[in-house]
């Protein structure tokens, strides 16, 4: 999960996904980033915040134990736990600041504000040439999903486990705006909006949410436009029977744009 989230070939830290470039102006209740598009040794360190209606306490809690981050970080696969503990098993922790160094470099803070806390990641800096350099936007996407995982965790399901599918393909431009437009369950209202990526809730899953990610258009060898995409759906309080269900209308609905797809993760 580590490779350039999932997805994409690249060092040997795992799979996760092939996250679009971010640069997103928050607004109340929607995640905030700066993302700069200098690629020199002196770029900027993209900064992501979310709040979160939940306690200090709380919140610094599921970036430490990792049971709890499991309910929020990524999605289910067969080596999150490891990923966990590549990324978040580290000394490089304060728990009387809350502050937290990861092992990948990126700087987790949580801090009491008004209603709640503020979660502030300041991305590792960039470093042309190294082996991540080229997944570095990527990364910077993935964080942004995965805080408003943390945030919707906190905030609709604080004490429950989750069931996620995972979807990623290639395909024709405007594919993912195609797909949200047939959802294969009820949707509500808006979670998040981000630069390439959304997030809806969906109501009969406990609720659930719906994340989805499209990369901007490229040529590909051939020169017509493709577009690299992906879709997290997590879900609550779902049996073994419905989940099975669930999942495979996911697949379905994901391979009417995406024929080839490689198979849904759940």
């Amino acid at each position: 999960r580590w490779r350039g989230w999932r997805g994409v070939s690249g060092p040997n830290r795992g799979n996760h996904s092939a996250w679009s470039s971010v640069g997103i102006q928050g607004e109340e209740r929607r995640t905030m980033s700066e993302q700069q598009p200098a690629e020199g040794a002196d770029r900027p360190r993209p900064v992501i915040e979310v709040t979160i209606a939940a306690p200090v306490e709380a919140v610094w809690a599921s970036l430490r134990d990792p049971a709890l981050i499991r309910r929020w970080h990524g999605w289910h696969y067969e080596g999150l736990d490891d990923e966990v503990a590549l990324i978040f098993g580290t000394e490089g922790a304060d728990d009387d600041a809350h502050v937290l160094q990861a092992n990948a470099g990126d700087r987790f803070e949580v801090e009491a504000v008004e209603g709640g806390s503020r979660v502030r990641i300041t991305r590792a800096a960039f470093v042309p040439g190294d082996e991540w350099s080229a997944y570095y936007d990527d990364i910077t996407d993935g964080w942004v999903s995965f805080l408003n995982q943390l945030r919707f965790m906190h905030e609709q399901h604080p004490d429950a486990e989750r069931r996620t599918v995972f979807l990623m393909g290639r395909g024709r431009p405007g594919a993912i705006e195609r797909l949200l437009d047939s959802v294969p369950t009820a949707v509500g209202e808006l979670v998040y909006s981000a630069d390439r990526q959304r997030g809806v809730l969906l109501p009969d899953l406990g609720p659930g949410l719906l994340i989805a990610v499209a990369k901007e258009p490229a040529p590909d060898e051939t020169g017509a436009l493709i577009v690299d995409a992906s879709a997290i759906v997590t879900s609550y309080g779902r049996d073994e029977g419905e989940f099975d269900g669930d999942w495979k209308r996911w697949d379905a609905w994901w391979r009417v744009e995406f024929p080839d797809a490689a198979p849904a993760q759940i």
